[in-house]
């Protein structure tokens, strides 16, 4: 195993160490101690989870000790620091003598090889606990990780988080779970152990997620992600994975889901409650916010006469025609301004008409929104609900194409989503 890295005569960001410890063994006596590697990885999974891991193998690769937990909001330096303090602890009452040490952080592995100075202060006191920690070896080597050499340290972090989240869940839906239970749960025991229907991994009843209703139920990972994907492609209410009738209510799930995922949620329901007709999008394309069509102004409700009336983004303020969704054009009739040379158009009009050209976006007709499809199949679902091919536009209808065109390509279709395959469509303007 290459050893890089650090000696203990290095003094690490400016700190001094004092003098070397006295009782250092020879070079013979220490080849005889075996040489012990600790491992240490941070994970961050939304704000207020942080976790952290380690653990120590011996030559062969096996895992003799291993710690993760959940640290709630510290920064990411922080966490770093917390578990080399930890794994270095664990190590030195162990009576590990040679201490070889794979970190996820460059800057720690910096600062601890004397490579980099810290002055912030407080950064200066946990590096000097580490610097402390590391005296108590004979032989210590400290360098930075690549991804495959800590995969399984991140692993048990990622699992601490999973079991946090299953916790809040628990307890915020204020469900009583007996003490025995969560021990097997906890100790993976293979008390109360199921398949669960979708990874058909074993996973404890006691940490599941049970849809209302139907009862149907799935390991929290599996149903976050089928959640995800469905809010994704606008495809919400998100129902049941068992497609059966029943909608995973958005407030049974707020616990286990993202704050940004949740809010998406939350934001195209109220989107799919509002009637089509009634919906309107900001057709600037670097905003592009959902909102309701404006009533009727009090000139076209008492005259009856056909006036076209502006509408004023909630989100950027700028006000746009709430009848052909371009921005407004004042004491002009749409079909004058339809009517109007390209030059003598709104330039941010005419700049996204020549984008979408040149990257072959396709305009919904119902809503006029750009949409860009990042991968996937070409039958596209707009935010508006209007389903049409990307390839030229034709509409669906009843779930079927009334086009002759290709449905997929495969090079595209196998641009595959994080959690599968799946399309994507992007909203552009």
């Amino acid at each position: 195993m290459p050893r890089k890295g650090t000696n203990h005569n290095n003094s690490g960001a400016g700190i001094s160490h004092g003098e070397k410890q006295q009782g250092r063994k020879s070079h013979k006596e220490l080849e005889e101690d075996p040489v012990r590697t600790l491992y240490t990885s941070r994970v961050t999974d939304g704000p207020g989870y942080v976790a952290i891991a380690w653990s120590m193998k011996d030559g062969d690769d096996g895992v003799l000790m291993e710690q993760s937990k959940v640290l709630g909001k510290v920064s990411v330096y922080d966490a770093d620091c917390a578990a080399l303090v930890e794994g270095l602890t664990a190590a030195a009452e162990a009576g590990v003598k040679i201490l070889h040490v794979y970190c996820n952080s460059h800057t720690l592995v910096n600062q601890v090889s004397g490579e980099w100075k810290s002055h912030i202060p407080k950064r200066t006191r946990r590096l000097r606990q580490i610097l402390e920690k590391r005296e108590q070896f004979e032989l210590f080597s400290i360098e930075r990780a690549e991804n495959h050499q800590n995969v399984y340290t991140a692993s048990l972090a990622l699992e601490a988080i999973r079991k946090k989240r299953v916790e809040v869940f628990f307890k915020r839906s204020k469900v009583d779970v007996p003490a025995s239970q969560n021990d097997d749960y906890s100790s993976g025991s293979l008390k109360n152990v199921e398949e669960c229907p979708i990874c058909v991994e074993k996973v404890s009843t006691t940490g599941v997620f049970r849809v209302k209703g139907c009862l149907h139920w799935f390991c929290v990972s599996c149903l976050t992600q089928h959640v995800e994907i469905r809010v994704k492609s606008n495809q919400v209410p998100v129902k049941c994975p068992q497609d059966c009738s029943n909608f995973i209510n958005i407030d049974q799930c707020q616990n286990i889901l993202s704050p940004e995922l949740f809010e998406d949620y939350a934001k195209r329901l109220t989107e799919a409650s509002i009637p089509e007709s009634e919906r309107l999008y900001c057709p600037f394309s670097d905003c592009s916010s959902f909102m309701s069509r404006p009533p009727p102004s009090a000139e076209a409700s008492t005259s009856g006469a056909a006036v076209v009336d502006s509408a004023e983004c909630f989100e950027c303020h700028r006000l746009f025609c709430a009848e052909c969704l371009v921005p407004w054009h004042a004491d002009m009739t749409c079909e004058e301004y339809k009517r109007l040379p390209p030059g003598e158009r709104e330039a941010d009009d005419i700049k996204l008409k020549t984008l979408a050209s040149s990257k072959k976006w396709q305009q919904c007709k119902k809503c006029r929104r750009m949409i860009e499809l990042a991968y996937g199949c070409y039958h596209i679902t707009c935010r508006c609900g209007h389903e049409f091919c990307y390839t030229c536009g034709a509409p669906w209808v009843h779930k079927r194409a009334t086009c002759k065109c290709a449905l997929w390509n495969e090079a595209q279709l196998l641009r595959t989503h994080p959690h599968g395959v799946a399309p994507v469509r992007r909203n552009v303007a």
